[in-house]
């Protein structure tokens, strides 16, 4: 590799693909965990290693005279979300974790479109993994293995795949007629990224129409739903992290998580707003709330609201614990546990 000369270096990387793979499998479990952990909303994480074959063709195509540098993607990972505006959060953080970050060499290709251009949209973040994760996997960390990762949405996903295989590598010369109608496909699913956040966004405003409507005690006999849910707890529980909040457990983070919410409420017998919000605001709820908040270290107005409608979801029926064990962290077990032996006891005491 150290020659620069294209086929030196195809030949050793030939040789050395093994430990490229082992880099790939590790990337991809490294980010796909540490996303999750986070609560990120990802669609999926891949990762793999070039093949051999493929390098040598890239080299004859591209014609690089320092492939050890120009050749970029000998390790790709692809991050998928769903909305556009999450790419740009994925993307910071994601930065935030890799052992280094080659800035120059990484980029936004949404920056690369002028106002009248279409096309491939995403971001390269081209580092190295953590030498701590690499230790673990015992992995060398020199010479560097660097990773290509990739973050676009779905809708560019789809596009960058098609475009690939039917323009890119097709080896067919199109006329301009088709270049026109393949951009004006990229300039609609763009549109179509935009209108996606719209539609997310259309349950935010519902959310704010309901708290409004409760502040003022209007339309507390509803059925709930997630909407109505995030708005009821956002009216008792204002100080503390809700569905919507950056500050929301990673728990709350994960898709639906509202919804199940609603469901093991449901199954608790709470189907009303109203009925929620006495619950919320028994004294019952108060105790387990400040039992919750003295493992973790916070006021018992600041309980999380996901941890919140669980606790009281449990105070209501609390077979929905066995029903739902899944859905219940080992943080609210903990609590519900130590309330039911202190139940116990009391009743001893009788």
């Amino acid at each position: 590799m150290s020659d620069g000369k294209p086929a030196a270096f195809a030949e050793k990387y030939s040789r050395e693909h093994p430990i490229y793979v082992q880099h790939a499998v590790l990337a991809q479990e490294f980010l796909l965990r540490r996303l999750l952990e986070q609560g990120m909303p990802v669609q999926a994480v891949t990762a793999r290693a070039k093949e051999p074959q493929s390098v040598r063709e890239k080299l004859r195509r591209k014609h690089y005279e320092n492939p050890e540098t120009d050749l970029t993607d000998l390790v790709g990972a692809r991050i998928i979300t769903y909305y556009s505006d999450e790419v740009d959060k994925i993307s910071g953080y994601v930065r935030s974790i890799l052992g280094t970050v080659d800035s120059e060499r990484s980029g936004d290709k949404r920056d690369n479109l002028t106002a009248s251009q279409f096309g491939y949209r995403s971001v390269h973040i081209i580092g190295t993994l953590p030498e701590s994760e690499l230790a673990m996997a015992k992995l060398p960390t020199e010479p560097p293995v660097y990773v290509e990762i990739q973050i676009r949405t779905l809708l560019e996903h789809a596009w960058a795949q098609v475009e690939h295989e039917v323009v890119y590598k097709s080896g067919v010369v199109y006329d301009e007629q088709f270049r026109r109608r393949v951009y004006a496909v990229a300039s609609t699913l763009e549109i179509l990224d935009r209108e996606l956040e719209n539609l997310r966004d259309a349950k935010y405003r519902l959310v704010d129409t309901y708290i409004a409507a409760y502040r003022a005690h209007m339309s507390l006999e509803q059925d709930l739903d997630s909407a109505r849910l995030a708005a009821a707890f956002e009216v008792v529980m204002p100080q503390a992290p809700g569905w919507r909040s950056d500050a929301a457990p990673s728990a709350a983070k994960t898709h639906h998580s509202d919804a199940l919410c609603v469901e093991i409420l449901q199954a608790a017998g709470v189907r009303s707003v109203s009925e929620l919000i006495v619950l919320v605001r028994s004294a019952r709820a108060a105790e387990i709330f400040a039992k919750y908040a003295a493992e973790a270290g916070c006021a018992s107005t600041e309980v999380p609201h996901y941890y919140a409608a669980l606790l009281v979801a449990a105070i209501a029926k609390s077979e929905v614990v066995a029903d739902f064990k899944g859905a219940f962290t080992s943080a609210v077990l903990a609590v519900l546990t130590s309330d039911d032996e202190s139940e116990s006891e009391s009743n001893e005491m009788e």
